[in-house]
């Protein structure tokens, strides 16, 4: 395998800046990887030959505390690690008899020291060399403990700076004369040292040593030194070796860099998952446990070590904030004092939910975090917290972040908490000025990249309302951006200037609104234009968005149409009268129901301002004609009764349209019963026939359908018979005696297919069933002669053997006059043709049974 490795190029010192980083480097470079710019070590000079009482007993002590099982390791450690601070031969023979002598209660000591070796840093040109130390770490390369033998690698690496030790150290790992516990636990402390040849090439060489765990060991430290993705393959390791064996020890430090960013970077995103799914698993606990204690989770969330999880406690404060809930008063301090968290996020998520915490010490605490607050996005939450706050006492503080900060965010929060506190109406003139003045100066200031700055402003200029503002609004109608166009659209509707000036605006919006493509503003427009009143411009310019043709969008229509009838019912009575013809005269569909809505109104105003009485009936009767289109006859016959009875009495002709109308509207709302009174008080006029047929039409549009209902059919047929005068009735009566005869057959159809139901049940499974079937038939008496009788027939013609049960079923329900004298002789084991001359005999004799009654 012959695989080619990018070389690393060594940048160019003539570029700016390059010589001095690289002599920062070769400096650097001195210091952690041997002899390159070195001195020859030196030791410092021994300490007095005798100690004072206080020095032995101080030394003392702290061995003492090293060799006491009982202590924490912690204080172990400090122990050990000031032992090698005092630099003293006696300090040194105390931590040396330590490593030599091991202790059969654990290792607990030795690993203090080792540890406190560790973490020192020794660099060529410090003065103590630790000599005496190397040649007792070297023979605990095979310590029987693992936790030693790591501890050991780990201090070992303190002598990356002394080249002598290196050497021995090497010839310990490649000698295979070694013990191989010992070779491995050098291996280890290779591992621990920068990437250079010093540190890269034995280990290489070890790849072809006979001890397989050798060579495990000595492939992880690799990738461990230069984690480029190489794992385990051997001959990779080689031929990336054989490209950059040559490298100069600087572009071995540039090439450690690189990858420890990249390390660094996967580090960031692992951590970033596990927080993650920690937040998530605490949440779901959160929401496990019971109501009465979620307020002391979020409490212990907020004293997490974890900033991920205090912020966490706080969106669960956000949401009960959300949901309306109240946030529990022990919650309210805790959260507060997240403001001077140690995370900027955690400060900003405390921001969030301060000013909704109903504590009156948010606004001194928030406006005093923000005086020391350095995090750009903390900042921006406490500027907006304020905001929320609508304290006005912070209206100066935010003018001055709003025109002096350099930071644009901050300076765009500033601009909408003002918008905020001074929304329109919330403060006097004088509080106003100040504020429109620092919104006027920054919006002149503001530069062509600064969108979210200038939407910010517009946007506080729309909530603040003042007329100052209306030519710098009108000109961020035609911004390129939509968002700013949409506050500048909404704040024309806000702004109280006088006539003049309104009117201005309006042609503004009017003329935007024909050019508009983004549906949001259309619909801010569309919202202005309704709050600067009505007028004929505006009107049309709205209506026009009501139509597909114009508009496509669903909202926007629809948004249109209510600001164009609250417009005109706004209006004076003949502006209403002139969009009642254009509305009647449209093709939308829409059209019918927005009419209705505007002519309610108008029948409400009619009688409030008491119009001409043909002015009231004409809204009235348009109204009634669209009600009936829609669907609402009920509605329409109230509208039509008045109507009728006032030009009743007026003795108007149009008397007889409107009765009519009316007459229609009452069987299209199911009021037959008053159609009929209404057909009785009109006497043997001439509309007669035509009542007549809308009538009959009515009834017999009641015998149709699966709803059928003969019986009420017949009632009102009765009702007609007995209310209206002979001369209406005598033409009627063919028809009523055909519809009398058509509500038998409907009746006798329904009821035919009850007893088939019933006969059903009889005959079923269900004991209790069949005897609540059996018990309806038998209640249906008479009428249900005819039925079973026809069930009989089929029964007989029926070779099924289940229509033997349905055959005994019917006979013996027949057992009742008139059919009895003849049913009782029934055979059910009687051929079928004298099972059917049977069937004929009671067949006849319920016929005479009814013309002896005259049924």
């Amino acid at each position: 395998m012959n695989r080619r490795f990018p070389r690393i190029v060594l940048p160019r010192i003539c570029r700016p800046g390059g010589r001095a980083r690289a002599l920062a480097m070769l400096l650097w470079l001195a210091a952690s990887t041997g002899p390159l710019l070195a001195q020859p070590a030196t030791t410092a000079p021994d300490t007095p030959p005798e100690l004072t009482d206080a020095q032995k007993q101080e030394l003392a002590f702290f061995s003492k505390t090293l060799k006491d099982n009982s202590v924490p390791d912690a204080r172990r450690k400090e122990a050990a690690a000031l032992l090698l601070g005092k630099n003293w031969p006696r300090a040194d023979d105390i931590l040396l008899d330590i490593l030599a002598t091991p202790d059969p209660a654990g290792p607990g000591a030795r690993l203090a020291v080792l540890d406190s070796l560790a973490s020192t840093t020794l660099g060529s040109e410090d003065q103590r060399s630790y000599d005496r130390f190397v040649d007792p770490l070297l023979g605990l390369l095979g310590d029987g403990d693992e936790s030693v033998r790591k501890a050991v690698a780990r201090s070992l690496v303190i002598f990356r700076v002394r080249p002598a030790v290196l050497d021995r150290l090497r010839v310990l790992m490649l000698s295979p004369d070694t013990p191989a516990a010992r070779r491995r636990t050098a291996v280890l402390a290779f591992a621990q040292m920068p990437p250079t040849s010093t540190s890269i090439d034995p280990l290489i060489r070890l790849l072809d040593d006979k001890d397989a765990d050798l060579r495990s060991s000595a492939l992880a430290a690799l990738n461990q030194l230069v984690p480029i993705g190489l794992g385990n393959d051997v001959a990779a390791w080689k031929d990336f070796w054989a490209n950059n064996s040559h490298k100069s020890p600087i572009l071995w430090v540039n090439a450690r860099l690189q990858y420890l960013t990249q390390e660094s970077h996967q580090l960031r995103q692992l951590n970033a998952q596990i927080e993650k799914r920690l937040v998530e698993s605490l949440s779901q606990l959160y929401q496990a446990t019971p109501e009465p204690q979620q307020p002391d989770r979020v409490l212990a969330f907020l004293g997490d070590p974890l900033p991920a999880v205090r912020a966490l406690a706080l969106q669960l404060i956000d949401r009960m904030i959300g949901q309306g809930d109240k946030v529990p008063d022990a919650l309210k301090k805790p959260a507060m004092d997240r403001l001077a968290d140690d995370s900027p996020r955690v400060r900003a998520a405390a921001a969030d939910v301060a000013p909704y915490l109903g504590d009156a010490s948010a606004l001194g605490e928030v406006t005093r975090q923000l005086g020391k607050e350095s995090d750009p996005a903390a900042r921006m939450m406490l500027v907006r917290a304020l905001g929320r706050l609508r304290a006005p006492e912070s209206v100066g503080l935010l003018i001055s972040l709003l025109t002096k900060d350099d930071d644009r965010a901050v300076a765009g929060e500033a601009a909408s908490a003002l918008g905020l506190i001074a929304a329109k109406g919330r403060l006097d003139a004088a509080a106003v000025d100040p504020i429109a003045a620092a919104l006027i100066a920054r919006c002149k200031a503001l530069q062509p990249t600064e969108s979210d700055l200038r939407e910010a402003v517009i946007s506080a200029m729309a909530d603040v309302g003042d007329p100052r503002f209306d030519p710098f609004l009108m000109a961020a109608l035609a911004d390129e951006s939509a968002s700013i166009r949409l506050a500048a659209a909404r704040g024309l509707g806000n702004t109280a200037a006088d006539a003049a000036a309104r009117a201005k605006a309006a042609e503004a919006l009017v003329q935007r609104l024909a050019a508009e493509n983004d549906r949001g503003v259309r619909l801010a427009i569309i919202g202005s234009l309704g709050r600067m009143g009505p007028d004929r411009r505006r009107l049309d310019a709205i209506y026009l968005r009501t139509n597909t043709t114009n508009e496509p969008d669903e909202s926007v229509r629809k948004r249109a149409w209510d600001v164009l009838i609250a417009l005109v019912k706004a209006s004076d009575k003949a502006t209403e009268l002139v969009w009642v013809r254009q509305l009647a005269a449209s093709k939308d569909p829409a059209a019918p129901a927005r009419l209705v809505d505007l002519l309610t109104a108008m029948e409400a105003r009619s009688r409030e301002e008491d119009w001409p009485a043909a002015d009231r009936l004409a809204v009235l009767e348009q109204l009634a004609d669209l009600l009936v289109a829609a669907g609402r006859s009920a509605d329409a016959a109230t509208r039509y009764d008045e109507i009728y009875h006032d030009l009743t009495v007026a003795k108007d002709a149009r008397a007889d349209v409107v009765g009519e109308k009316l007459f229609k509207a009452l069987l299209g709302s199911d009021q037959a019963a008053k159609a009929i009174e209404l057909w009785k008080a009109r006497g043997g006029d001439g509309q007669a026939q035509a009542l007549a047929d809308d009538m009959t039409a009515y009834l017999d549009a009641r015998l149709a359908g699966d709803d059928a209902d003969p019986a009420a059919v017949m009632k009102l047929i009765d009702q007609i018979r007995a209310a209206v005068p002979q001369a209406q009735a005598d033409p009627l009566a063919a028809k009523l005696k055909e519809l009398a005869a058509k509500a038998d057959r409907v009746a006798a159809q329904r009821l035919a297919v009850q007893v088939g139901k019933d006969l059903d049940l009889v005959v079923g499974q269900d004991a209790a069933v069949a005897a609540a079937a059996r018990k309806r038939l038998a209640a249906m008496g008479a009428s249900a002669v005819p039925a079973l009788l026809d069930e009989l027939e089929k029964a007989i013609a029926s070779k099924d053997a289940a229509a033997r049960a349905r055959e005994l079923a019917v006979v013996s329900l027949l057992g009742a006059p008139p059919v009895a004298a003849s049913a009782t002789d029934y055979d059910p084991a009687a051929p079928p043709d004298r099972k059917k001359q049977l069937l004929a005999d009671y067949r006849k004799r319920w016929q005479d049974s009814l013309k002896s009654t005259g049924g």
